[in-house]
Order: C-alpha cells, then sequence, then structure tokens
C-alpha cells in the first residue's frame, strides 16, 4: 500500500464517527472486543518490526492527523498527578486516614484517666549559697584593701564570712517557718476541700474543668452534691465522611448514612458526660451524687439535650471500663437522657430549659471563672491577723568595719590595728611634693609610698632600663635611654597624681 493511498484511507477514517465504522465491520468489531490487549499489543510489535518501513509511515500519518493523540489522557493524569504530587489511590488513602484521625481525636476524652488529687504537700525551702553571697560581697569590697596588704585583706575576708553565714542562718529560719506556715494553710485547705465547703469545691472544680474540650459551668457544689451544666458540641465537629476499607483492602472514604451519623454523635455526647464525671469525681473525693445537664447551645438557657443524676457506687470499677457504646447506652436508658425518634435514631433536644441556671459568680452566660491559685502558693493571713514579724524576710545587713583600737607599743614602738572601712585601701599616705621628691630620685617609690600598685612596675621598668646602659656597649645601651627617660617621667607624673586623689593623710601618732 502506498503512502498517498494510506493518507487517505486514514482520513476518510478520521472524518468517519466511531460508531458508524463499527456498524460497518461487525466481524471485525467482535474480533477486536474478544481480543485480549497483550496479543493486541503484540500483533502491533511484531508488524513494527517485519514491516518497519509501513510503520513509520503510519506513524508519520499518525502524527500529522491526530497530533494530540496518545498525550490527552496521560497529560491531563500527568498534569493532575504534578499538581498534587500524589495519584488517585494515595488522595483516597490521606483521606481516610485523615477523617480517621479525626474521629479518633473526637472519641480520645473518652479514654482519658483522672488520678485522685493528692493532698498539697510544700517543698522544702533551699538553703542560701553562702559561697555565692561571699564571692559576690567579697568583689564588691576588695578594692577597700591594698593588694599588698595581706593582713588586712584577710581580716576583710573573714568578716564578709562571718556577716554571710549569719545573714544565711536567719534567712533559713525564716524559709522553714514561712514554709510551715503554708504548709498549715495547705492542710486547712485539703480538709475544708474533703468536707465540702462550698468555696473550696467550686474552684477546685472550675479549675480541673478550665481545660475541658465541652466547657463546664459549675452552677452549685456543696457537701456531697454540685450541679453542673455542660455545653455538647454540635454535630459539624465530626468529619463529613467516613474511613472505610474498600473490598480490595485499600484505605478509603465513604458517606455517612443517617444511623451511623446519629449513633457516633450519641457516642460523643456519651463519652464528654463520662469524662466529666471521672474527672468531678477524681478531684473531689466529698462529692457522691452529681446532676449534669447537658446543653446543645453557649447560652445557659439553652436547649437542654439531657438532664441526669449520677451517684457514686465505685468509680474505679463502674467507670474505669465504660467505653462510649455502653455509656450511651446508660445514657439513652434514662429517665431524662438522650431523646432519640425516628428510623435513623436522631438525638433530639428535649425541651427548652425553663431555669436560667447560671454558675455561681456570674450573672449569665458560660462559667469563665479564672482558675484559682493554690491557696499553700503563699503564706494566707486573715485581715485581722497582720504578718508576724517572724515570718518577714531579714534584711541582709552590710558588712562592718571593725575599729581601730589603741595602739599599742611592740618593741619599743607602737603598731597599730588594721582600720577595715570604705575608701580606707585609697587613702593616700604621703603629700604631692614628697612623693615628686622620692619618684625624683627612685622611679615608682613616690607611687609606692601612695599604695598604687603601678608603682613596682615603674621601678622595675627603670631599674632594667638602667642596668643595661650601664652593663652594655654604648651602642647597645643607647637605645635603653629612652625607656629609661620614660619610666622616670611616668614615675614623676603617677606619684603626683596618686597623692592627689580623694583621701587624706592619715593622721600622725605620737611615739
Amino acid at each position: 500500500m502506498g503512502f498517498a493511498r494510506r493518507m487517505v484511507r486514514k482520513s476518510v477514517r478520521k472524518a468517519t464517527p466511531r460508531t458508524v465504522r463499527k456498524a460497518m465491520h461487525p466481524v471485525r468489531t467482535a474480533k477486536n472486543a474478544v481480543t485480549p490487549r497483550p496479543i493486541k499489543q503484540a500483533s502491533r510489535a511484531l508488524y513494527t518490526v517485519t514491516n518497519p518501513i509501513g510503520a513509520a509511515e503510519n506513524a508519520l500519518i499518525g502524527a500529522a492527523l491526530y497530533p494530540n493523540r496518545g498525550s490527552r489522557s496521560r497529560s491531563s493524569t500527568t498534569a493532575h498527578r504534578v499538581s498534587t504530587g500524589r495519584t488517585a489511590t494515595e488522595r483516597r488513602y490521606a483521606e481516610g486516614a485523615a477523617a480517621h484521625n479525626a474521629l479518633e481525636q473526637l472519641m480520645l476524652v473518652g479514654r482519658e484517666k483522672f488520678h485522685p488529687l493528692p493532698p498539697p504537700r510544700v517543698p522544702a525551702p533551699g538553703r542560701v549559697d553562702t559561697n555565692a553571697m561571699a564571692r559576690l560581697e567579697w568583689r564588691a569590697r576588695r578594692r577597700e584593701v591594698s593588694i599588698w596588704d595581706r593582713s588586712r585583706r584577710a581580716a576583710l575576708r573573714h568578716l564578709i564570712h562571718e556577716s554571710v553565714t549569719a545573714y544565711a542562718e536567719a534567712h533559713d529560719q525564716w524559709a522553714q517557718r514561712a514554709a510551715t506556715r503554708q504548709q498549715t494553710v495547705a492542710d486547712m485547705w485539703w480538709r475544708q476541700l474533703q468536707a465540702g465547703q462550698s468555696a473550696v469545691l467550686t474552684s477546685v472544680l472550675v479549675t480541673a474543668f478550665s481545660d475541658n474540650p465541652a466547657a463546664v459551668d459549675v452552677v452549685e457544689a456543696k457537701g456531697s452534691t454540685a450541679r453542673l451544666d455542660l455545653h455538647l458540641p454540635s454535630m459539624s465537629v465530626l468529619p463529613e465522611r467516613k474511613a472505610n476499607i474498600t473490598p480490595s483492602g485499600q484505605l478509603s472514604t465513604k458517606a455517612w448514612t443517617k444511623t451511623e451519623l446519629n449513633q457516633v454523635y450519641a457516642q460523643l455526647l456519651a463519652i464528654h458526660l463520662l469524662a466529666t464525671l471521672r474527672e468531678a469525681w477524681a478531684v473531689a473525693t466529698s462529692l457522691q451524687s452529681i446532676r449534669v445537664v447537658g446543653r446543645g447551645g453557649p447560652g445557659a438557657s439553652s436547649d437542654v439535650i439531657f438532664d441526669v443524676d449520677c451517684t457514686r457506687i465505685n468509680p474505679d470499677t463502674t467507670l474505669a471500663d465504660a467505653d462510649g457504646a455502653r455509656m450511651e447506652a446508660w445514657l439513652t436508658a434514662q429517665k431524662v437522657g438522650l431523646h432519640r425518634t425516628g428510623r435513623t435514631r436522631e438525638v433530639v433536644v428535649r425541651t427548652r430549659s425553663p431555669e436560667t441556671s447560671h454558675p455561681i459568680g456570674l450573672e449569665s452566660g458560660r462559667g469563665t471563672q479564672p482558675p484559682l491559685e493554690a491557696p499553700w502558693a503563699k503564706p494566707v493571713l486573715d485581715p485581722g491577723d497582720p504578718e508576724p514579724a517572724y515570718l518577714r524576710p531579714p534584711v541582709p545587713q552590710p558588712t562592718p568595719a571593725s575599729p581601730t583600737p589603741a595602739s599599742t607599743p611592740v618593741g619599743g614602738r607602737r603598731r597599730f590595728a588594721t582600720t577595715i572601712g570604705p575608701h580606707s585601701g585609697s587613702q593616700r599616705r604621703v603629700g604631692p611634693g614628697l612623693a615628686f621628691l622620692a619618684s625624683f630620685f627612685v622611679a615608682g617609690l613616690g607611687s609606692t609610698l601612695n599604695r598604687r600598685p603601678v608603682g613596682a612596675l615603674i621601678f622595675v621598668g627603670w631599674l632594667a632600663s638602667l642596668l643595661i646602659i650601664e652593663l652594655t656597649p654604648a651602642q647597645v645601651g643607647a637605645f635603653a635611654v629612652f625607656p629609661w627617660a620614660g619610666c622616670w617621667i611616668w614615675g614623676l607624673v603617677d606619684a603626683v597624681i596618686g597623692a592627689r586623689q580623694k583621701g587624706s593623710a592619715p593622721p600622725r601618732h605620737a611615739a
């Protein structure tokens, strides 16, 4: 078959609808329908091998007549896969996993365990770190004494250690007394909670319910009874579709039936009631009977879904193994429990609450009482009982300066005791004139007389330069003249500056 004939034949075939072609060739249509696809593919591959020229001409004609043939569905599938990054199976699996996880997260509240509230224990107070305080005090006061006066520095260290030790002992005693007082207040609070005192019981319940996914209003709590308003979630919190396993074992999603959706919603309401009862009986051991009103809206006078009385028999055995299905069956069987009607068992509102029940301390709306602090977090005193002095923390006192005792003659001379006080280390010993004259003859001597450590450095530099000048040849010693002169001039200037600093010369004592 020539190229022109193939071109005309394929053009006519393209212009003829497929239904007409099938009607004109019924035998060929039936044969193509019953022939398996692998056999068709093998036949085309064999034709390509045995007739390469005809196969090339067919490919050229097909590219000219059908430019988008074979790439339309593939390109659309590829584009969708590139845009989403996943295949259809992967998308269905991800949607099924998301629906399953969302439902599990909602039902997780029913499996939460609440441990009984333990008696409060005030931790033991920590001790003061005397070493750290002594280091800080020494860092602040070490400049009061010259670095060359070892005896006076040792005396200052001893005084700082004594003052820090005395303060630490006083602070530890105060902290122990404060902890004892706080433990007393905590024990009193615990006894009031065990007795069912209304204010304490209400504050504990409000604090316990503050982080619940379903808000709880404490309407009344006193003695062994309590009244709670439980604000239940709506059906819109459930996922739009449920997770489903296909016959081939693949995870996917499926639309809820009305019966399934109503059943799951009823179990969700039941587990919120179950979690509320578990938590209330865990934190308030004095409660024996709890009335829970389940409301379907955010207001205090919203529609009532159920109104049940729950009595504590043995919550460890009655509620430990309860699940959503058992709790839903129990709640439906109550007199004013869940009202389910119709073939799909829809949960309906019982009645509009005639009461206007508000939480304690609020005029209207949901309970928004802030969680109360633990009463033992700080000492609690009655208004008429002022804080005693022994509960006030001690104020650290400055380290006292040692007095100057009378001079004592030793070996025919008078030796004066060291005075440790403010600015004692910076007092000058000689005047500016005498210091200048001393540094004129010996560099650094005037600074040393004024207790300035730099005087020793000046003297060492001056003496080293002088030895180099005297002991080395003239060519080498000439270079040491400049540092020698510099140290000498530096000693003169520093002697005068040190003598003019604040402070006055100590009084002269008679021999």
